[in-house]
Protein backbone atom coordinates (compact mmCIF):
# COMPACT_ATOMS: atom_id res chain seq x y z
CA UNK A 1 0.00 0.00 0.00
CA UNK A 2 1.99 3.43 -0.94
CA UNK A 3 2.27 5.98 1.87
CA UNK A 4 -0.65 8.69 1.96
CA UNK A 5 0.23 12.40 1.72
CA UNK A 6 0.15 14.97 4.74
CA UNK A 7 -2.61 17.03 3.78
CA UNK A 8 -0.62 19.69 6.66
CA UNK A 9 2.04 21.69 5.44
CA UNK A 10 4.84 22.60 8.05
CA UNK A 11 5.02 26.80 9.72
CA UNK A 12 8.56 26.19 8.24
CA UNK A 13 7.60 25.63 4.94
CA UNK A 14 5.05 28.56 4.75
CA UNK A 15 7.43 31.11 6.23
CA UNK A 16 10.17 29.95 3.94
CA UNK A 17 7.04 30.15 1.08
CA UNK A 18 6.34 34.09 2.45
CA UNK A 19 9.81 35.11 2.01
CA UNK A 20 9.97 34.10 -1.36
CA UNK A 21 6.68 36.01 -2.31
CA UNK A 22 8.07 39.39 -0.90
CA UNK A 23 11.32 39.08 -3.03
CA UNK A 24 8.51 38.66 -6.15
CA UNK A 25 8.88 41.62 -7.74
CA UNK A 26 5.81 43.56 -8.73
CA UNK A 27 4.42 42.33 -11.94
CA UNK A 28 3.72 45.26 -14.48
CA UNK A 29 0.83 44.89 -17.04
CA UNK A 30 1.23 45.36 -20.63
CA UNK A 31 -1.99 45.50 -21.68
CA UNK A 32 -5.32 47.33 -20.17
CA UNK A 33 -8.72 47.88 -20.90
CA UNK A 34 -10.29 50.67 -22.46
CA UNK A 35 -11.77 51.82 -19.32
CA UNK A 36 -8.36 52.20 -17.20
CA UNK A 37 -6.58 53.65 -20.78
CA UNK A 38 -9.25 56.67 -20.32
CA UNK A 39 -8.24 56.64 -16.54
CA UNK A 40 -4.45 56.69 -17.30
CA UNK A 41 -5.06 59.60 -19.95
CA UNK A 42 -7.74 61.67 -18.32
CA UNK A 43 -5.84 64.65 -17.32
CA UNK A 44 -4.84 65.10 -20.78
CA UNK A 45 -8.05 64.37 -22.44
CA UNK A 46 -9.46 67.27 -19.67
CA UNK A 47 -6.22 69.31 -21.09
CA UNK A 48 -8.22 68.82 -24.54
CA UNK A 49 -11.50 70.08 -23.48
CA UNK A 50 -9.51 73.25 -22.40
CA UNK A 51 -8.23 73.76 -25.37
CA UNK A 52 -12.05 73.93 -27.34
CA UNK A 53 -12.24 70.54 -28.22
CA UNK A 54 -16.11 68.69 -27.99
CA UNK A 55 -16.09 65.57 -26.58
CA UNK A 56 -17.04 64.12 -29.96
CA UNK A 57 -13.69 66.20 -31.37
CA UNK A 58 -12.09 64.22 -28.45
CA UNK A 59 -13.38 60.64 -28.90
CA UNK A 60 -12.31 60.97 -33.13
CA UNK A 61 -8.99 61.99 -32.37
CA UNK A 62 -8.69 59.20 -30.27
CA UNK A 63 -10.06 56.61 -32.59
CA UNK A 64 -7.75 58.09 -35.27
CA UNK A 65 -4.72 57.36 -32.89
CA UNK A 66 -5.64 53.75 -31.59
CA UNK A 67 -7.98 53.97 -29.34
CA UNK A 68 -11.83 53.67 -30.64
CA UNK A 69 -14.68 54.98 -28.39
CA UNK A 70 -17.37 56.93 -29.35
CA UNK A 71 -17.97 60.27 -27.33
CA UNK A 72 -20.70 58.92 -25.28
CA UNK A 73 -18.35 55.73 -24.21
CA UNK A 74 -15.44 57.97 -23.31
CA UNK A 75 -17.99 60.24 -21.07
CA UNK A 76 -19.11 57.64 -19.74
CA UNK A 77 -15.47 56.15 -18.76
CA UNK A 78 -14.61 59.76 -17.74
CA UNK A 79 -17.29 59.67 -15.14
CA UNK A 80 -17.02 56.09 -13.72
CA UNK A 81 -13.11 57.44 -13.10
CA UNK A 82 -14.18 60.03 -11.27
CA UNK A 83 -16.90 58.54 -9.16
CA UNK A 84 -14.14 55.91 -8.76
CA UNK A 85 -11.81 58.49 -7.50
CA UNK A 86 -14.15 60.08 -5.35
CA UNK A 87 -15.25 56.36 -2.98
CA UNK A 88 -12.14 55.71 -3.17
CA UNK A 89 -12.81 51.74 -5.13
CA UNK A 90 -14.35 50.15 -7.46
CA UNK A 91 -17.64 50.69 -9.21
CA UNK A 92 -20.23 47.55 -9.89
CA UNK A 93 -18.15 44.06 -10.30
CA UNK A 94 -14.31 44.04 -9.66
CA UNK A 95 -11.51 45.49 -11.44
CA UNK A 96 -10.56 42.26 -12.76
CA UNK A 97 -8.54 38.82 -12.32
CA UNK A 98 -4.94 39.58 -10.79
CA UNK A 99 -5.69 43.37 -9.96
CA UNK A 100 -7.32 43.17 -6.25
CA UNK A 101 -6.99 46.65 -5.17
CA UNK A 102 -5.78 48.45 -8.57
CA UNK A 103 -2.22 47.93 -7.53
CA UNK A 104 -1.12 46.90 -11.58
CA UNK A 105 -2.78 50.45 -13.10
CA UNK A 106 -0.90 51.92 -10.80
CA UNK A 107 2.17 50.65 -11.07
CA UNK A 108 1.73 50.72 -15.18
CA UNK A 109 0.50 54.72 -14.82
CA UNK A 110 3.41 55.24 -12.12
CA UNK A 111 6.34 53.39 -14.70
CA UNK A 112 4.76 55.68 -17.96
CA UNK A 113 4.97 59.13 -15.71
CA UNK A 114 8.21 57.84 -14.78
CA UNK A 115 9.57 56.82 -17.71
CA UNK A 116 8.36 60.15 -19.89
CA UNK A 117 10.09 62.32 -16.97
CA UNK A 118 12.19 61.33 -14.73
CA UNK A 119 13.24 64.18 -13.04
CA UNK A 120 10.14 66.10 -12.98
CA UNK A 121 6.92 66.58 -10.30
CA UNK A 122 4.20 64.07 -10.23
CA UNK A 123 1.30 65.37 -12.33
CA UNK A 124 -1.47 66.89 -10.29
CA UNK A 125 -5.22 67.20 -10.66
CA UNK A 126 -5.66 69.97 -13.00
CA UNK A 127 -7.90 73.38 -11.50
CA UNK A 128 -11.55 73.02 -13.07
CA UNK A 129 -12.78 74.76 -16.05
CA UNK A 130 -14.24 78.77 -15.49
CA UNK A 131 -13.30 80.92 -12.54
CA UNK A 132 -13.29 79.46 -9.09
CA UNK A 133 -16.92 80.03 -8.06
CA UNK A 134 -16.63 82.60 -4.35
CA UNK A 135 -20.41 81.87 -2.33
CA UNK A 136 -21.59 84.67 -0.35
CA UNK A 137 -21.43 84.67 3.08
CA UNK A 138 -24.65 84.32 4.79
CA UNK A 139 -24.34 87.92 6.06
CA UNK A 140 -23.64 89.45 3.03
CA UNK A 141 -26.94 88.35 1.38
CA UNK A 142 -30.10 90.44 1.86
CA UNK A 143 -33.24 88.58 3.53
CA UNK A 144 -35.54 87.71 0.84
CA UNK A 145 -38.32 89.50 0.71
CA UNK A 146 -41.17 87.34 2.23
CA UNK A 147 -44.63 87.48 2.30
CA UNK A 148 -46.41 89.29 5.50
CA UNK A 149 -46.35 87.68 8.68
CA UNK A 150 -43.64 85.42 7.87
CA UNK A 151 -39.82 86.97 9.58
CA UNK A 152 -36.97 84.84 9.94
CA UNK A 153 -35.61 84.19 12.90
CA UNK A 154 -32.54 86.11 14.16
CA UNK A 155 -30.76 83.11 15.40
CA UNK A 156 -31.05 80.87 11.75
CA UNK A 157 -29.13 81.24 9.20
CA UNK A 158 -30.25 81.73 5.82
CA UNK A 159 -29.59 79.43 3.33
Amino acid sequence: MPPKHSAKIPLSEIAKLEHLIDQEPARAPSEVSKRQAVAMLAPKLYEMRRKGYAWSDVAAWLSKNGLTMSAAALQRHLRSVKDTTARGGARGRGRGPGDVNGNALRALAASTSAAADPTGPSPKASPPLGPPVVEPKARDVEPPKVAPGFTVRPDRRII
